[in-house]
């Protein structure tokens, strides 16, 4: 049998082969293609979650999407929360923007003296898409809370997966 190594090859290699020989406009190319390949395996999993927030919601109870969320966010991002502590205020902006830039939202940011406001128009993570879109093969109300919650910031109708950003808030502010 004959070895593809060639097969092996990813984008990012190309885009830096196609950079380091002077090739702009491929390089260009190259790397529109990577965003686009990255945006199907970022909707994927942000319905893998989606969905596993619907199950557990028709088979434990809402609250349970609740205390799921609450221990997902206090597991994996104090790190991060502690990160977020020291930048400055400009830094701090600057990550919030690159967050919504990596999940492919629409946004604005408007500022004056005292504060910056990030304005999504166009959440294209879990959240916005199932408000938008549904959810693959499930009626477009599934993965919506049927109450308000306190950590549905008391809306009901609040995508499942969008209930990480009051334990985001909560955890950040409070600590």
């Amino acid at each position: 049998m004959k070895r593809r190594d060639d097969l092996l090859v990813t984008l990012k290699d190309k885009v830096v082969e196609a950079i380091t020989a002077g090739k702009k406009d491929e390089a260009i190319t190259l790397v529109q293609e990577l965003y686009e390949k990255f945006k199907p395996l970022h909707d994927r999993y942000c319905d893998w979650i989606n969905l596993l927030f619907v199950y557990i919601a028709k088979n434990l109870g809402e609250e349970a999407v609740k205390d799921a969320t609450e221990m997902l966010v206090t597991k994996i991002y104090p790190p991060m929360f502690e990160q977020l502590k020291k930048l400055s205020y400009e830094q701090l902006v600057n990550a919030v923007v690159e967050l919504h830039k990596a999940h492919y939202s629409k946004f604005y940011v408007v500022e004056d003296e005292e504060k910056t406001v990030i304005v999504v128009t166009g959440c294209n993570s879990g959240g916005g898409r199932i408000l938008r879109d549904g959810l693959p093969q499930l009626p477009r109300k599934e993965g919506l809370t049927k109450k308000a919650w306190p950590w549905s910031f008391n809306r009901e109708g609040f995508p499942y997966y969008r209930v990480h950003a009051y334990f985001f808030l909560t955890n950040y502010l409070n600590n």
